[in-house]
């Protein structure tokens, strides 16, 4: 009787986490720098580049290539909402904050292949 019990709590145990715990690419860093970004944009890795800066911030150059989303629209969660949850993303930002904030939210959407460019765009463009 024991078994049973202790093999239907660790049923019940196994269940849940698998429901709680997000599905996350282990393989997919969390963080990356500019060069790294470089570096897979010259070897043409399959990626999709996430521009969450202000319309007014772009104006002033962006990575090419990259789509927007403005982090401080109203629609944002909407617009993350409308992406394809199975393509890696690469988001960034003036500096990182807003896109590591949009890379939380994604992965809470069930993105598991989401990458934050430390620094942000003005990392990317001062090198």
């Amino acid at each position: 009787m024991k078994h049973i019990i202790l093999l239907t709590s660790l049923l019940v145990v196994t269940s849940c986490k698998s429901k709680l715990t997000p599905n996350i690419d282990t393989a997919i860093p969390i963080e990356i720098n500019s060069k790294q970004l470089t570096d897979m944009i010259d070897k043409g890795q399959n990626m999709v580049l996430l521009d969450v800066r202000t319309s007014e911030e772009i104006a002033d150059g962006k990575i090419s290539g990259a789509i927007e989303i403005d982090f401080f629209e109203d629609n944002f969660e909407a617009n993350i909402d409308k992406l394809d949850k199975g393509k890696h993303y690469i988001v960034y930002c003036r500096s990182g904050v807003r896109s590591t904030n949009s890379v939380a939210l994604m992965k809470e959407k069930g993105f598991s292949k989401c990458t934050n460019l430390e620094g942000g765009y003005n990392a990317w463009s001062s090198q």
